[in-house]
């Protein structure tokens, strides 16, 4: 292997020491905004049973988890997230197949909401547009050699 050149390791050090500030930086902001939600929390500047303090939710923290009630929450936290999931498919599938006893479909729309030409375009057909004189098919209108996105 070749050794790097003067200039190619002036460049690696120049981008090791960027990463080290943007990093330590991360760190200081992080840090700063617990001091500052610490602070908040103290004064009254927030409303502490709402946001609580960063110390009081670890000290919470460690005392649940001394005493294994954490754990219990949290198993029973994730049960009902998984139950209420499973009901969720299981409705939602029940109701799809109730009415015809197939896939869903794309649901029509009343004629009165929509205008034929925009079902004529939902249905790929192409059709004189009076206005420009131009055809319309899908997404696009096609008129002298250039192509026009509908908004």
């Amino acid at each position: 292997m070749h050794e790097p050149s003067a200039a190619q390791k002036q460049y690696l050090a120049a981008r090791k020491k960027e990463k080290y500030i943007i990093s330590l930086s991360r760190i200081l902001i992080f840090l700063g905004f617990l001091f500052l939600w610490e602070i908040s929390a103290r004064k009254g500047w927030i409303d502490s049973f709402i946001f609580s303090s960063p110390t009081a939710i670890v000290r919470n923290f460690t005392e649940m988890c001394r005493s294994q009630e954490l754990f219990s929450h949290i198993g029973i936290t994730l049960g009902e997230t998984l139950l209420s999931f499973f009901f969720v498919v299981i409705l939602g599938l029940s109701e799809t197949f109730a009415d015809s006893g197939t896939l869903p479909c794309r649901p029509e729309q009343s004629p009165k909401i929509r205008s034929r030409a925009f079902a004529d375009r939902l249905a790929g057909r192409q059709y004189a547009d009076d206005r420009s004189r131009g055809y319309v098919r899908g997404d696009f209108r096609i008129h002298h050699q250039s192509v026009h996105r509908f908004s």
